[in-house]
């Protein structure tokens, strides 16, 4: 863990990479055995889709 943090405290890093450790220590420090977003994710119709759900890139079904 201590490298992830230290990813996230390296200003000379690209915001990006920053937001990756960050969301891998989530998943690490995350107690839950599925991910946070199954349960909005559970009897979603991908088929009738809105772009704040999953849009290919930003909608919330799309975050890691």
């Amino acid at each position: 863990m201590a490298p992830l943090v230290g990813m996230l405290r390296n200003e000379e890093l690209t915001a990006l990479a920053r937001a990756f450790a960050a969301a891998a220590l989530g998943g690490i420090a995350d107690r839950r055995s599925l991910p946070w977003n199954t349960p909005i994710a559970v009897n979603f119709n991908y088929r009738e889709t809105v772009a704040t759900l999953t849009d290919q890139t930003a909608g919330i079904l799309d975050i890691l």
